[in-house]
């Protein structure tokens, strides 16, 4: 994703156009402003219509990329006098406040402060780490970025691998924590501030906001179904601006339904342009047409078929950092085809993972505080990789553990492509909505209950007389719109008539001989970067493994992206 990145100035060999040359793979992403002086330097790469100016004031020296939607309740609060989020940064370090005024921002940002008086870098992320930012310490260099490749890039680095890395990355598809493929290359960890002096060369993180501030709810459960019932258009409103040209993912489903019911009932008038995914005929697309018609909405439909996965997509495992199964970027190649006008898309994530309670726990951890015992179904072997104990999460809930690694590492990271396009919008992360859905038992949330009831309580025509494409078990039609598919389902078979998937047949994929021979190839070819640090492990994984896998698509293409990636970083190290 694009975003703020530079370094201190004691390796002459490091570079800032070499790191945002790296970041500027897309039409919409140009070069922002740059700061230096004898210490450090300072750039950025953002979209093109992107409204976040960069502060050199009184000796600091300010960069953020994102959001703040509740500047005037920050003012009110604090009795600062900002008109836009720099403004809310300057003002709240310049009065020894920062902590307590980011504990309460409602946005999705990143941002740099640099004090000059005392030589100082304060690195920060949102509440939610929606923005990544990494960072690279080793030998009194340091240097961060929105991406990774962004400091891959500079010289005379120590791009010494991160062997854990892969392990988990091969087990669940991600990475989990702070961690990236290199040991000496972090991600900044949500609702924090990164410090590093440059005298000194010390440095230290710390939480301005944790989950343990959020205190247990004594709510009754129709209580709750009301107060959800309005926190959630709530949240839609607050992230939307007359000037945004919207672009909303359309599904089958409950979450991107609420989004674009919120804005819809806010002004009728306001053109959503909705897109769906999908093989032609299935599902999604069939009732997200329904729903377009009835909001007289723009709406258009991608199929996912691309004739090699791995060849169409290896470019995305590159934009992504490697921090992505290739298997999940379906998708990223109809961007392209997206309106070019649109700004802002806002994306249903954590809808169903968290208010549905898809990453559910076994009943005798619910409401508990969080053990290791609780999410072994979730990160298995890797769960020794997690800080579980961390009295960040001290809170009684199985879902901040989620947040941070489930959805943060998986789902945001999916994200990624997105953010060189347009301005994202979360609306599930909310800080009052998220608060108030963690603050509850969990038990409320338990098979979609308490977020179906405050959808249907909200929205009750759009969740009561529209269909639903059923997902992890939970399907809320109706009686009458049950026989009715099952019955179309009977017509489908009787005339033999082929009942569409939903995204991709990859197990298919994976078993053509052509794609067999095209991964055989690439993960036998040598990777010098990998030999030379004594232990090929792709290919020693590959050669114990390969029988096993060579028809798992899941496994097959998560070794396939590890290569491909560690290929890449080979390609632009010579």
């Amino acid at each position: 994703m694009p975003g703020i990145t530079g370094f201190i100035k004691t390796n002459s060999n490091f570079n800032i156009d070499n790191m945002t040359n790296s970041m500027m793979n897309f039409d919409k992403l140009v070069k922002g402003d740059t700061f230096s002086d004898d210490k450090v330097i300072i750039s950025e790469v953002k979209l093109d219509f992107c409204k976040n100016k960069f502060l050199d004031k009184d000796d600091l020296i300010i960069f953020v990329n994102g959001n703040c939607f509740n500047i005037t309740e920050i003012n009110q609060q604090f009795k600062l006098n900002a008109s836009v989020i720099e403004e809310i940064f300057y003002e709240a370090y310049k009065n020894n406040i920062l902590d307590s005024v980011l504990k309460n921002i409602n946005g999705f940002f990143e941002a740099v402060i640099y004090d000059k008086n005392n030589s100082k870098i304060s690195l920060i992320s949102d509440r939610r780490g929606t923005h990544f930012l990494f960072y690279y310490i080793k030998d009194n260099h340091f240097a961060f970025a929105g991406e990774a490749k962004s400091i891959v890039s500079l010289k005379d680095i120590d791009l010494t691998i991160n062997k854990n890395s892969f392990n988990c990355f091969m087990e669940l598809g991600y990475l989990l924590q702070d961690a990236t493929w290199f040991e000496n290359i972090k991600l900044i960890k949500p609702s924090s501030i990164f410090e590093y002096n440059i005298n000194t060369g010390e440095y230290s993180q710390r939480y301005y906001w944790k989950f343990s501030e959020i205190k247990p709810s004594q709510i009754t459960y129709d209580e709750a179904v009301n107060k959800l019932a309005k926190l959630l258009p709530n949240a839609v409103k607050k992230m939307y601006f007359k000037d945004d040209i919207l672009l909303v993912p359309l599904s089958g489903g409950l979450d991107s339904r609420m989004i674009a019911v919120s804005l819809y009932e806010q002004n009728h008038n306001t053109e959503q342009n909705f897109v769906t995914f999908g093989e032609k005929g299935c599902r999604d697309i069939e009732i997200s047409s329904l729903i377009a018609k009835k909001m007289k909405q723009t709406h258009r439909t991608y199929s996912i078929t691309n004739e090699n996965v791995v060849v169409d997509r290896k470019n995305d495992i590159w934009y992504i950092d490697g921090l992505h199964s290739i298997q999940h970027t379906h998708g990223f190649n109809t961007a392209k085809y997206f309106p070019k006008e649109t700004t802002t898309y806002f994306t249903g994530i954590v809808g169903g993972e968290i208010y549905g309670a898809v990453y559910r726990p076994d009943d005798e951890y619910v409401d508990k505080l969080p053990s290791k015992e609780m999410f072994k179904n979730i990160f298995k072997n890797q769960i020794n990789l997690l800080n579980i104990n961390d009295d960040y999460y001290n809170l009684h809930s199985y879902y901040p553990i989620i947040l941070d690694n489930a959805i943060r590492k998986f789902s945001l990271v999916s994200m990624s492509y997105t953010f060189t396009h347009h301005d994202v919008m979360f609306p599930f992360l909310d800080n009052d909505l998220l608060d108030f859905i963690l603050s509850v038992p969990d038990e409320y949330k338990k098979d979609y209950k308490l977020y179906f009831d405050a959808l249907k309580k909200a929205f009750p025509y759009w969740y009561t007389k529209i269909p639903f494409q059923s997902a992890d078990g939970f399907n809320p039609e109706t009686w009458l719109q049950k026989r009715k598919r099952k019955f179309m389902t009977k017509i489908r078979k009787i005339f033999k008539i082929h009942e569409q998937g939903h995204y991709f047949d990859y197990a298919k994929y994976i078993q053509n001989p052509d794609t067999q021979l095209e991964m055989d190839k690439i993960l036998s070819s040598k990777n010098n970067f990998i030999s030379a640090q004594g232990d090929d492990f792709i290919s020693k994984y590959k050669n114990e493994n390969w029988e096993n896998i060579r028809f798992n698509p899941d496994l097959a293409l998560k070794l396939i992206t590890v290569k491909l990636y560690f290929d890449k970083i080979e390609e632009i190290l010579k």
